[in-house]
This record gives C-alpha cells, structure tokens and sequence, in this order.
C-alpha cells in the first residue's frame, strides 16, 4: 500500500522543508526552525528566496522561543501570523528530582555545550578566574563534545591557571546527563543568540539553579531573580557575580531552583507541547 501521510512535518527549512515543500500536495506541512537554519540566512543572503518558498507552503512555522518567532517574523513578514512558538520537550521522564536545600562543601558549576563561538565558553571561563581570583573555592564540570574550539577551550583553562577547578567532560547519555543536574549546585549557559536553550529547562527540572545570557531563547527560559539569574551577554564580570551570589548563599540557591523548578514544569512539559502540535496537525 502507498503511504500517505496527512502531515508533514519537517525540522529546519532546509534541507527538510525544501524537500518537503516539493512533495506536499493536499497535506498540511508543518516546518520547525531551530536557529541555527535562521542564522543561516544572515551568512547566506541568497537562500532567502528559498526560504520565503518554503514558509510560504507551509501551513504552521514553528519556532523553539518568543526570540526565534520574532526573528523570523521580522525577516518574513508576510508570513507572521502563520508563526507559533513550541519548544522542544525535554525528557520528563529521565529530568526530575527534588530541590536540595544546600550548597556541596566544594559547589560544582555545571556547562553543558559544544565548543563553539556562540556558545560562549571562553566568557565562562574568564568568569571561572574572576571567581577563583576572589578566593572561591569551586569546581566546574564542562559536559559535550563537537565544535571548533575545543582546543581554544583547553587552552584557556590552562592559560588562566583552573586546571584544578575545571574538568572538560564528554558528552553522556541523557540518564547520566540528569544525575549531573542533580548534583550540581548551578547550571550555567553563556551563549548569545541560542535559539531556545534546552540545557536550562533540563537543570529546572532537576532542581538546579540556572543562569543564563539575557539573549535569545534563554529569555523565555529565566525570569531574572524568580526563576534562575540572567547576565550581561559577553560579560564575565556580571556572570561571576551572578554565580558567586548563588553559590555563597544557599538560601538563594533553593529559593531560585524551585522557582526554576515550578516554570518549567508549567511551561515546557512535554504534555503541553505535544497539545500544541496535536492541534497543529488538527489531530486533536
């Protein structure tokens, strides 16, 4: 028998919906962007007629934050109203646990990243010196693989003396991923421009405290003093402060996990997500 889907869906407009685009004939196509298929169109200015092709067949443009959806609406404006917000669910199953109520005798600061630009880690690191040179005592764990600047990374930590403070880990399972969160003290993500910024929302559900870069999606993740800290992006003096307030105040600490805790669960489930696409496929 022929397959024949009432829905497609396809994540990132290229390649997924430019393939999609041209085989879809009375199905409803439904196209994510992730960021990174966006960004592509600032380095790439000719592939914007493509894209316009693409979102313009499409019956929903789905985004991974507020951030991402105003981007896109301001590049395509005649397709705005066709854009919807839904994040990408984490793994309700495997992120959870309850809030503790106290710092560890040494606190751990968890990254979880890829060595890229973007993501900033040579600002956390310069704020992990910052940190030390204060007379903070405190390990850092930075989790993840890929990139191009994993050497510039390693060399940095060795530049600035942290060997001692900083371990660069590989990427995990997702099962191992969690007990990570669990036993970390904060969770930091420094990037500029992420497009939604799922790590954060993983940390919230495990009970641990977040900052974040006030760029992008992690915008929609933070609400600053409630549910974790935002900083200054590009800012390692205004990130080790936010990291050195939580770490030397447990009260802080519990008081911004489960704020973090409560806002994801309400926010990000994957309950209420998939809802969303349900009624996008008009399945539900």
């Amino acid at each position: 028998n022929e397959f024949s889907p009432c829905v497609l869906h396809a994540h990132w407009w290229i390649p997924g919906g430019w393939v999609a685009r041209s085989i879809v004939k009375d199905q409803r196509l439904i196209v994510t962007s992730h960021g990174s298929d966006v960004r592509l169109l600032d380095k790439k200015a000719w592939m914007r007629p493509l894209a316009a092709h693409v979102f313009r067949r499409a019956s929903v443009i789905t985004t991974v934050s507020g951030w991402m959806a105003n981007s896109l609406g301001e590049r395509f404006p005649a397709v705005h109203d066709k854009i919807e917000v839904a994040p990408m669910p984490p793994e309700d199953s495997v992120f959870g646990g309850a809030v503790r109520e106290s710092v560890n005798q040494i606190p751990v600061i968890l990254c979880v990243t890829r060595y890229t630009a973007q993501k900033r880690n040579h600002v956390l690191l310069r704020a992990l010196e910052r940190l030390r040179s204060s007379g903070l005592d405190f390990r850092c764990r930075l989790i993840g693989d890929g990139g191009s600047e994993r050497e510039r990374a390693a060399a940095t930590i060795d530049e600035f003396g942290l060997r001692q403070q900083v371990e660069m880990i590989p990427s995990m399972p997702q099962t191992q991923l969690a007990e990570e969160y669990r036993r970390a003290d904060v969770t930091v993500l420094p990037a500029v421009g992420e497009g939604f910024g799922l790590t954060l929302v993983e940390a919230q559900l495990s009970g641990c405290a977040v900052v974040g870069a006030r760029s992008g999606g992690i915008t929609d993740i933070i609400t600053h003093g409630e549910s974790g800290l935002l900083v200054n992006p590009d800012d390692a003096d205004d990130l080790a402060g936010a990291l050195g307030r939580i770490l030397s105040d447990p009260t802080l600490r519990t008081y911004l996990a489960r704020g973090g805790q409560r806002s994801a669960q309400s926010k990000f489930s994957s309950r209420a997500i998939v809802d969303r696409f349900l009624q996008w496929y008009q399945l539900g």
